[in-house]
């Protein structure tokens, strides 16, 4: 089932959160753009986000899965009696590996895209088959930097995938957890410069496990509460240390070098997060993280000064979050920053965009541009810039004031610009203009003391041909 996306995604020029932060507590200039229900989306409550190495945009919401391209929108929904459906409308987390695998972690098994029949296999946990993965609450995926992949299930086992036999090795480092209420939640696995990998569980500490020996280290300390039952996510720097969310707990650090924690507090005084409940984790740089705080918005923590800044909810701001209730945090590989909400659809993040300037008309600005089509440009040597639209004449903009001169056909001025279609515009400023309904008319004109006057003469043609680039003579 298709429904029509109204926007182009992929054309966007993207990157990542911007450098250029004031030392403020609350940051409220950061713009974004908003996606929900209104331009497509199954719903606006949205679990995880992934853009996969063709360009489609997945997105799990609490309806199910949807994959965008730049125009419309597939739904994959359960049907159980439909083989080749996904396993669950719950999904929590996907991933690409290097074969251009996608994977799809759900609350009842592991899913395997398959693009040519459009559809997925499924695995489940099979008591009578040890080969089989350990749990089917599938919460995180990951592959090493052998290209191995790996999987954590039940809150409580990594699973090592098989390709040639199509099963698991699963390697449990926790007794079986009790059922937990699923929510949406960041990610459970990381790897670490010297080949370890890292997991949270759903219980308090954390884990170091050596894929070479198969062996877990837990590592907790008792004076910091991590939390017990409930999601976490985590993140390894460059440095290798290790940034710890929780939902409900609060922020955590934790330095293999030192063996210690360090917890940080929830009162929203830029010495701590703004609330406890964190979801997901994402580095902006190597000095910055990002938190996504259900109900306390984007969460900035300054990796040198310990200190927070926050991105919150701003009714009076229509290029801010649209929600408090942030979740999930998605970078891709151009740096396109996609955000899953509760209740907001998702926002996205664009850089590029603030550093490009855009003019446009503007009905209540006489001093903006005349018309918004435009299609030729020059510099003089003033560094005034000649903009040529197609249909406004000419507007000349002053960049210290960042005003616009506009310059028309005046019928009763023989001295005007000859038309308002400006097609291309030469040193000396050679315009070439024409009008609708005329074979054809141009002039070389030149700037005098704020009108133009005419340079050699007036030169009336009948074009043999006029186009949409120029006009034949």
């Amino acid at each position: 089932m298709y429904n029509k996306f109204r926007i182009g995604i992929f054309c966007l020029l993207f990157a990542y959160v911007a450098q250029t932060y004031v030392g403020q507590a609350q940051i409220n200039n950061v713009k974004f753009d908003h996606l929900t229900v209104n331009d497509g989306l199954s719903s606006n409550r949205v679990w995880c986000i992934f853009r996969d190495s063709k360009d489609y945009l997945w997105m799990s919401t609490d309806m199910g899965l949807d994959k965008y391209d730049s125009y419309d929108a597939k739904v994959y929904r359960y049907d159980e009696k439909k083989p080749g459906t996904i396993s669950s409308n719950s999904i929590l987390s996907i991933y690409e590996d290097r074969e251009k695998n996608l994977w799809f972690a759900t609350i009842n098994g592991l899913n395997l895209y398959d693009p040519a029949k459009d559809n997925f296999k499924v695995f489940k946990n099979n008591p009578a088959d040890k080969k089989s993965i350990n749990s089917n609450l599938i919460t995180s995926i990951l592959e090493d930097k052998k290209g191995n992949l790996w999987i954590v299930s039940g809150g409580n086992c990594l699973n090592k995938w098989v390709p040639k036999t199509q099963s698991f090795i699963s390697y449990q480092f926790e007794n079986k957890q009790d059922p937990i209420n699923v929510r949406p939640s960041g990610i459970m696995v990381a790897n670490d410069s010297k080949g370890y990998l890292w997991v949270v569980s759903f219980s308090r500490g954390i884990y170091r496990f050596d894929p070479v020996s198969g062996k877990f280290i837990k590592y907790e300390d008792p004076s910091f509460d991590l939390g017990k039952h409930c999601f976490k996510s985590l993140y390894i720097d460059n440095q290798d240390k290790i940034w710890i969310t929780s939902d409900g707990y609060g922020f955590f650090s934790y330095d293999p070098v030192t063996g210690k924690f360090e917890q940080f507090g929830s009162k929203g005084d830029g010495k701590g997060t703004n609330h406890g409940m964190i979801l997901d984790i994402i580095p902006e740089s190597d000095r910055y993280l990002l938190l996504a705080v259900d109900q306390g918005g984007i969460n900035r923590f300054d990796k040198l000064s310990k200190t927070f800044e926050y991105i919150i909810y701003d009714e009076s701001n229509d290029n801010g979050i649209n929600t408090n209730g942030i979740w999930r945090f998605h970078k891709d590989r151009e740096g396109i920053l996609w955000i899953g909400t509760s209740g907001g659809g998702i926002n996205y993040y664009n850089p590029k965009k603030a550093k490009f300037k855009l003019y446009k008309h503007s009905t209540n600005n006489p001093k903006s541009l005349s018309l918004s089509f435009t299609g030729c440009f020059y510099e003089d040597h003033q560094g005034l810039i000649w903009v040529g639209t197609d249909g406004g004449g000419i507007n000349v903009l002053d960049p210290e004031t960042d005003n616009f001169t506009v310059y028309k056909h005046n019928p009763s001025d023989p001295y005007s610009i000859s038309g308002n279609v400006i097609r291309s515009m030469k040193i000396r400023i050679t315009i070439c203009g024409l009008e609708p309904g005329m074979r054809g008319l141009t002039g070389m004109i030149e700037k005098q003391e704020g009108f133009f006057a005419t340079c050699l003469k007036r030169i009336t043609h009948q074009v043999s041909q006029a186009g949409p680039f120029g006009i034949l003579l």
